[in-house]
């Protein structure tokens, strides 16, 4: 990207001052009093040079209040970064927690329930099995 940027810069540049040049050029050979058109000229460079330095300063400064403009918006953007990974990182933990928590209440309830379950089948179980053995409390069977 800055090779593209400074390519295109030069390109401005070079069009510019080549303008400037083709202007010199044609009021040298189109002027009659030579000698006053040279110092018209000269003084207009001068001035011209004293604004492109001046020019120059500008842009390098306003360049580094953007430089500097820009790492701060970046460490910026960088810190809520952090902070964002951070808080959903603990979000995150909190959420696994609780779903922990809810599995093993759940987990704890099922046992709970299929031991009742259990203990009324094996009811349920040996009251058939009484009451097939047995006839109003006594065995089918004699011994």
């Amino acid at each position: 990207m800055s090779n593209e940027e400074n390519h295109h810069t030069g390109f401005w540049l070079g069009l510019a001052l080549g303008g400037i040049v083709g202007a010199l050029i044609a009021y040298f050979f189109t002027s009659e009093d030579k000698e006053k058109a040279r110092k018209i000229l000269k003084q207009k460079g001068k001035i011209l040079l004293k604004n492109i330095g001046q020019f120059g300063e500008e842009v390098v400064e306003k360049g580094e209040e953007v430089k500097e403009g820009v790492i701060e918006k970046a460490e910026d953007i960088h810190k809520q970064a952090v902070e964002t990974v951070e808080k959903a990182s603990k979000d995150l933990k909190s959420e696994a927690k609780d779903v922990i928590e809810k599995v093993q209440d759940a987990a704890q309830d099922a046992i709970a329930d299929v031991s009742k379950s259990a203990e009324k089948s094996l009811d349920t179980t040996h009251q058939s099995l009484k009451r097939f053995f047995f006839k109003k409390g006594r065995p089918l069977v004699k011994k």
